[in-house]
């Protein structure tokens, strides 16, 4: 085995412990309130050379002022992180990445021009193991977006995904407290 299928099957490996681990009637949430806005930004910035490589451009729209979320710290910045890397897989051209608050819910959205997903895709996207057919020569086990999906039920909160003129677009919701 070479050191790259070596190093994928690492990745394979980890990404299905780590979605047993969520899926896990024992996994607990170490829910907290803290700065959303903070925490994305640090995620963003992890992944800035990798746009760069990838020749993505980002826009990036949120708001100055804090956004503050009751929710794990911890998952909500592995759920950006499987998302961003989903649009790292996939994307091309220009990224629109969001955060919004609105009266009762908070809203993370990206957005990606996209010509070969269909709503079949779309449909099916947060399915263990799927991976849709344009993704066949990409690397990825398929669980980064029903890990995603997953955390979010847990912190009642939502994850979809909708096909609109030609934009997949992905969006994080959750309500605010009162």
């Amino acid at each position: 085995m070479s050191k790259g299928e070596r190093k994928d099957y690492k990745i394979c490996s980890m990404n299905f412990l780590n979605y047993l681990l969520v899926e896990s009637m024992d996994y607990e949430l170490q829910v907290q309130t803290f700065q959303l806005n903070q925490s994305i930004w640090e995620v963003l910035m992890n992944y800035y050379d990798a746009f760069h490589e990838r020749q993505l451009h980002v826009n990036i729209d949120m708001p100055d002022e804090e956004i503050m979320l009751y929710a794990d710290p911890s998952a909500v910045k592995r759920v950006v992180e499987n998302l961003v890397s989903n649009v790292l897989k996939h994307a091309s051209g220009a990224v629109e990445i969001s955060l919004k608050e609105e009266s009762s819910s908070i809203f993370f959205t990206i957005r990606n021009k996209t010509d070969v997903m269909t709503e079949q895709d779309v449909e099916r996207i947060f399915d263990r193991f799927y991976t849709g057919d344009t993704a066949r020569n990409k690397k990825g086990t398929g669980l980064g977006l029903s890990i995603a999906k997953s955390l979010m039920i847990k912190m009642d909160g939502e994850l979809f995904a909708t096909l609109k003129n030609h934009q997949f677009i992905m969006t994080c919701q959750w309500k605010k407290r009162t």
